[in-house]
């Protein structure tokens, strides 16, 4: 291929070819992001030499009415599933805490690791820049990673040195290379399990862990080794509780449970893609038309069809490849803004991250060869003196129409998403969640204010402006407790699984969540663990008709019901509801929430200054309650942020391929239009045909979409337990929009044609 020819074609029709160039760029860097969305999302713990025999299991609990519930096993099940299952090889425990660590006269707070064992080193690749895997069986020893090696000493070569946590010496053991940010086990430093064991005491076996075997064998079902593992809670006479083995390389989907956003992302990306491959197509046509003469002149010195082939084909290849280095480039600069929609951390290069790589030159490859075989097939085959003149047989835009008509139909199905989702979230913006959420601000403590609740909420009260003090275990969204309750005799009908919310007193008034019947722990003089309240829904699960003075079995104890409460919503909709109880098993506090009135911005700068006279280190983090409630539902919004601009994209894109169709048209029926004009017709008649040619396939392919988008958004709100009904609005919206946008574009381009002095060019003709 000639390069000077290839370039003197391309400024030839420069605006036409920028355009072209532009829509594919974009198409580029959506496929692009979506393929390393794609990929680093499936790519999590692929790293491990092992990976597809590692597991982790869970602890399946069968409710009565409803789905199951997975959640930590008991560390227990190590030594069972070691003795007695044989295809398990080895099992290692790992259990996750937070803490602070004290170096000199300096804390560090809350740094991420795990109490875990040697036989850690032996199923993960995570690589040993020094010590003893060994060494993670003796106490008061360490491993830090390089980044929080370098962030306490400087650097790795601390063997030696001391570190305090909990006002308890641990000496640095091992220094272990930073894990990959496409794993689910991301630590700063390991502990030995053994650390873990003494300070559970004699209830050991009840302590709740995550557990990884490694079996001798790749498993593709797992049904074979959780029946065998199951056997430790049948031997236990158990029969509620069953194991839920999920493959290591599958734990980040099942634990971030995305599957229907997943999908949902993935085919809006490849619907961008397919648009820009047609808009490519349809403008890439009509650039090779410009050229006829040219490829005429080839064929009278020598060129055979096949060489006319070779050359289209390399040029459209080489088109396709500065497509796609200038969509690398738009995704490198676009990375940082695409991670905060997916809230995902999406790598373009990394461990496992390879096949990013090898999909985009595959694409690219395959983009260019198809697009330009297509169209060299075509224009090779004409008449040489035909192509020379600029002569044609009549062409039929059949295939043109329909391209366009699919690339409305994209367009359309998800304005139609989109307009389905924005409705969604104002429905849940909107939706009675049981509690009051306006005036009411969220504290989040730190560590060493956990314990200080009473002075702190004694101090709050003497604020102007703060009108009730509430605590709560956890954050706002979280759960504190997940446990089981009897009710009556120890029959399997009469366990259930429950969630416990950790709550202070006041926690009902301060929400404003109403008192059906019985007594708060308002009512109640001091903490009582035993003590809690129920909401309706819960008194229906347990089938309890008059819950106050109920006794029921759990924790150890027997819980006595005190008071009933309307039902409130403290997780997303788009989760099950699940029993809950209220009760007051700790002084711990992780979260205050207080009722306001007045400017939140001079009260939460007087909360701010109270709160780090308590702890120096405090770093202010307020949330309103409503703002939230709107965040349990951040992976919907990112979503609908996601769809909100492939759709645009797809729009501009769309509205390029009817530009171009538009100008390919006025083109081609200069003579015939010009006629028309002769015998009478007027601009407006030209340009309205041109507008009902072009606008009768985009019509047709919008309303194509209409049942595709119903079932997708109906698909995807299935999820939630409070949901819109789908009405006609997203429809017609979507097609006056989509309508209104081609018949400008088009009537801008056939107006200016229709305007042109037909003598003129019947005399050219």
């Amino acid at each position: 291929m000639n390069i000077r020819l290839f370039i003197r074609s391309l400024t030839r029709n420069w605006q036409e070819n920028l355009v072209s160039l532009a829509g594919l760029s974009i198409g580029m860097m959506v496929a692009i992001l979506s393929v390393s969305y794609i990929v680093f999302e499936s790519s999590y713990d692929t790293f491990h030499t092992a990976s597809n025999r590692i597991f982790t299991v869970y602890t399946r609990y069968v409710l009565q009415g409803s789905s199951p519930v997975s959640f930590a096993v008991e560390s227990g099940m190590k030594a069972y599933a070691a003795d007695n299952v044989a295809a398990v090889e080895t099992a290692c425990i790992v259990k996750k805490t937070t803490t602070d660590l004290a170096l000199d006269n300096s804390v560090f707070k809350g740094i991420d690791g795990y109490y875990t064992e040697p036989e850690f080193f032996s199923l993960f690749d995570f690589r040993l820049l020094s010590g003893d895997p060994g060494l993670l069986a003796e106490p008061g020893t360490i491993f830090l990673t390089v980044r929080l090696a370098e962030k306490l000493f400087g650097g790795i070569d601390c063997s030696g040195r001391v570190i305090m946590i909990a006002d308890k010496p641990y000496t640095v053991s091992g220094i272990v290379k930073d894990p990959p940010v496409n794993t689910n086990l991301d630590f700063d430093f390991l502990l030995p399990e053994l650390q873990a064991e003494a300070a559970a005491g004699a209830g050991k076996d009840a302590e709740k862990v995550n557990l990884y075997i490694l079996t001798r064998t790749a498993y593709r079902e797992t049904t074979s080794l959780q029946n065998n593992l199951d056997g430790y809670f049948i031997s236990a006479g158990r029969e509620k509780e069953r194991t839920e083995v999920i493959a290591l390389r599958d734990l980040h989907q099942y634990s971030s449970r995305t599957e229907k956003s997943f999908l949902i992302f993935i085919s809006v990306s490849l619907l961008v893609l397919f648009t820009s491959m047609v808009n490519f197509l349809n403008t890439h046509f009509a650039r090779i038309r410009t050229r006829t003469a040219e490829i005429g002149m080839r064929r009278v010195n020598g060129a055979s069809g096949r060489t006319i082939i070779r050359m289209i084909i390399a040029e459209t290849l080489l088109m396709t490849l500065i497509a796609a280095i200038a969509g690398l480039i738009l995704s490198g600069l676009s990375l940082g803004y695409f991670q905060k929609l997916t809230s995902v951390t999406v790598q373009l290069y990394g461990p496992g991250l390879w096949k990013i790589q090898v999909l985009v030159v595959a694409l690219t490859l395959l983009l260019g060869v198809t697009a330009g075989f297509i169209i060299s097939v075509r224009y090779s085959g004409y008449n040489t003196i035909d192509l020379i003149r600029g002569l044609f047989r009549v062409e039929k835009s059949y295939i043109r129409k329909i391209l366009i008509g699919l690339q409305f139909a994209i367009s359309g199905g998800l304005i139609i998403l989109m307009v389905i989702l924005y409705q969604q979230l104002n429905f849940l913006k909107r939706t009675d969640m049981g509690f009051d959420p306006q005036n009411r601000l969220l504290i989040e403590l730190s560590p060493a204010l956990a314990n200080k609740y009473e002075v702190i909420r004694t101090e709050l009260l003497n604020l102007t402006g703060i009108e009730m003090v509430t605590g709560r275990g956890s954050a706002f969204g979280n759960v504190d407790i997940a446990m089981s309750v009897l009710k009556g005799e120890n029959t399997p009908e009469n366990r259930f699984f429950v969630f416990g919310y950790n709550v202070a007193d006041n926690f009902f008034e301060t929400y404003g969540i109403k008192l059906l019947g019985g007594n708060t722990f308002n009512d109640i003089s001091g903490r009582d663990s035993s003590l809690v309240v129920m909401d309706k829904f819960t008194a229906a699960t347990l089938g309890l008709e008059h819950p106050v003075g109920e006794k029921l079995k759990g924790l150890g104890m027997t819980l006595e019901v005190i008071g009933l409460v309307e039902d409130a919503d403290f997780i997303s909709l788009s989760s099950q509801r699940m029993p809950r109880l209220y009760l007051q098993t700790s002084d711990q506090c992780s979260e205050v929430t207080v009722k306001y009135h007045g400017d939140v911005k001079v009260i939460m700068a007087e909360i701010s200054g109270l709160l780090t006279q308590l702890d120096p280190d405090y770093s202010p983090a307020f949330s309103n309650l409503d703002d939230a409630v709107m965040g349990l539902y951040k992976k919907e919004t990112n979503l609908f942020n996601i769809i909100t601009i492939c759709g645009i994209i797809a729009i501009i894109l769309s509205l390029t391929g009817a530009y171009a169709m538009a100008m390919y048209l006025a083109g081609r029926k200069l003579r015939p239009n010009s006629i028309r004009r002769v015998f009478g017709a007027s601009e407006g008649d030209i340009t309205a045909r041109s507008i009902y040619e072009i606008g009768l396939p985009v019509v047709i392919g919008n309303l194509a979409a209409w049942p595709a988008a119903y079932l997708v958004g109906e698909k995807w709100l299935s999820q939630f337990s409070g949901k819109i009904t789908i009405g006609v609005f997203p429809f017609i919206a979507s097609l006056l929009l989509i309508t209104l946008l081609v018949a400008g574009t088009v009537y801008i381009i056939s107006r200016r044609s229709a305007f042109r002095n037909p003598a003129e060019i019947l005399r050219q003709e």
